[in-house]
């Protein structure tokens, strides 16, 4: 071996030597898992309506077991339904420090009926969990003399109300006049879920269809209501009494059959964070919600505010629920069929 290639080769075990022990002092960082991430920093959590809404009382349940599980501390904020989403889908950055909580069934409606003010794909959020799955129900005002099917199909005009034109306390009665055969009216415009109950004490609708079992119970305590039937299949356990909508023998009209298999389905608090968050942080979070409801103190707590064994949807059937549901374009004609004939101001 020559000069110069002796002193090429030492060269290169000198460098080679040199990496490995520079390697060895300073090893190269592993990189930074989900969980880590998510210590120490701040989650902002968004609810829907107003503060104080039941949507963003669950969210202020939850919050302090949520930081507990994460590592992070979570700030619930409450905006208006249509800011809420769109802030949380197209405003923030796609961390994952940023979550969504509205009312699972007004956002199928949002996005099925694409209503006003809504710009957001419910497909493209990565949906964490539905928090807190519950049965839709049908009622009456106090005012109102008829109280079985028979009574309201005798009635001459029935009229319901609504926030939106197209919003879930809206559409479900206007779906629920169709199935029933009953001659109705859906007046929009009413501020809140709140406004439609005091409505509906003074008489000036006659009917509340589409609000949850939770709210239904203290509507009826408050006297702002008196509810009849809970809708889909099966009784609900704050209203045992109340027959289930199937149990009637009512033939579902062949024109509302999918719009009706939706509105009983019924609604909850649905869960998410924004498109383009990365898909470790996702299955952490699921990971979380997961853990959250399977704690002996989350069930009990939830167990007081919704007063009856909670339920729970995780969150890779919502995200497979909420795809399906927003490609159904038979559905999206059905329910515009339906709020067209029952609307009283188009």
């Amino acid at each position: 071996m020559n000069f110069y290639k002796i002193r090429l080769t030492a060269t290169f075990l000198t460098a080679t030597l040199s990496m490995i022990f520079f390697t060895a002092a300073n090893p190269v960082p592993a990189a930074e898992t989900a969980a880590q991430f998510y210590q120490g920093k701040t989650i902002e959590w968004v609810t829907s309506g107003l503060a104080g809404g039941s949507t963003d009382l669950l969210a202020r349940v939850l919050a302090p077991y949520l930081a507990k599980e994460t590592g992070a501390q979570v700030k619930v904020e409450a905006m208006g339904s249509d800011k809420s989403v769109n802030y949380v889908y197209g405003r923030v950055k796609p961390d994952g420090l940023t979550l969504l909580t509205r009312d699972t069934a007004s956002l199928k409606l949002s996005a099925l009926l694409k209503t006003p003010g809504a710009r957001w794909d419910l497909g493209k959020f990565n949906w964490l969990a539905d928090a807190l799955p519950e049965k839709a129900m049908f009622g009456v005002s106090p005012k109102l003399a008829h109280r079985t099917l028979e009574g309201l199909k005798a009635a001459e005009v029935l009229k319901a109300g609504g926030t939106g034109a197209r919003g879930g306390m809206a559409v479900v009665p206007a779906v629920m006049f169709e199935v029933f055969g009953l001659n109705g009216k859906v007046i929009s415009g009413y501020r809140g879920v709140k406004a439609l109950a005091l409505a509906l004490a003074k008489g000036e609708i006659d009917v509340i269809s589409g609000s949850s079992e939770t709210t239904s119970e203290r509507n009826q305590k408050e006297g702002h209501a008196v509810y009849l039937f809970t809708l889909g299949n099966e009784r609900s356990a704050l209203f045992p009494d109340l027959p289930a909508v199937d149990e009637l023998g009512i033939k579902i009209p062949q024109n509302a059959q999918d719009a009706y298999e939706l509105v009983a389905s019924g609604t909850g608090k649905a869960v998410a964070t924004s498109p383009g968050v990365p898909a470790d942080r996702i299955a952490y979070l699921r990971r979380a919600f997961d853990n959250l409801v399977a704690d002996p103190e989350v069930k009990k707590s939830l167990k007081k505010f919704a007063k009856s064994d909670p339920k729970y949807i995780p969150g890779e059937k919502l995200q497979a629920d909420m795809v399906k549901l927003v490609n159904n374009q038979s559905l999206t004609r059905e329910l515009e069929a339906i709020i067209n004939k029952y609307l009283a101001v188009k």
